[in-house]
């Protein structure tokens, strides 16, 4: 036991002298694709290509819409991705919803794919207000029914929104309860956190339905953090899954816990 308590001891040192000597930075450990190289998908022929842009800190980033036909407006969807991967990835999510008469929106951070800038709270929750602004003013999209879905550090930047503009429900899987406890989790001490993320403070106030979704191998976020967040908010939905990090494993089963729970508090 000793042993194991010198060697954290150590690897929190560590930790922090790299931190401070530039050898790992908060973008290592929290945004890491924002070093990856662009990706060269073009946009999908249902989707509406959007760029939000930031004239003062020269950033533009990137979004696709998935609008659907009605004859009345629609519900709407943002969603919100993980630190590893860019909104090339979730296709799935869009051509789900649309069958089911939803539109989506794949919001990037900054970095991200073929948005530029760098990635960080303040900087994205900027972006995502605008994203939010521009959605509710679309013809076709009904503004009191918007809903913010996010996986993994997306389900921390989905509440993080919730703070500014206020979602009809919130959906979130494999989502951690704090930015801190995570770097506590990698053994890297979470005092040093710069994206303070604390979707459990946020949960905890919440005057909205919340869903948490949480797989209970999970080898990235344990699945603590997804029972924590489950018995958080007054109107909150715990599922738990045989699942790792990488939700689902069965689709089907996924989808319809995810339109069970839209229907059940009438938007759907």
């Amino acid at each position: 036991m000793n042993s194991v308590r010198i060697l954290c001891t150590f690897f929190s040192i560590s930790a922090i002298l790299c931190l401070f000597t530039g050898c790992i930075t908060q973008a290592d450990l929290v945004w890491p694709m924002s070093a990856e190289e662009t990706v060269g998908r073009p946009v999908p022929p249902t989707a509406q290509l959007v760029w939000i842009e930031d004239a003062e800190a020269q950033t533009r980033v990137e979004g696709w819409l998935f609008p659907v036909d009605s004859e009345t407006a629609a519900p709407a969807i943002i969603f919100f991705h993980g630190n590893n991967e860019v909104i090339d990835h979730c296709l799935e999510f869009p051509e789900t919803y649309a069958r089911h008469g939803i539109a989506t929106l794949l919001v990037e951070y900054r970095g991200y794919g073929r948005s530029t800038g760098n990635p960080g709270r303040e900087a994205i929750r900027a972006d995502m207000i605008r994203f939010y602004d521009w959605l509710v003013q679309q013809p076709g999209i009904d503004p009191e029914r918007i809903v913010f879905q996010g996986r993994s550090i997306g389900g921390a930047v989905a509440a993080d929104l919730t703070e500014h503009r206020a979602p009809v429900a919130l959906m979130l899987s494999s989502t951690f309860t704090t930015m801190e406890g995570m770097y506590w989790r990698f053994g890297v001490p979470g005092f040093i956190a710069a994206d303070k993320y604390r979707t459990a403070d946020v949960l905890a106030e919440a005057d909205f339905p919340v869903l948490v979704m949480h797989g209970e191998r999970d080898n990235i976020i344990p699945i603590s953090h997804g029972r924590k967040l489950g018995t958080l908010g007054n109107e909150t939905t715990y599922i738990e899954y045989d699942a790792n990090h990488d939700l689902p494993v069965h689709w089907p089963t996924y989808e319809a816990d995810l339109l069970n729970f839209l229907k059940a508090h009438g938007i759907l």
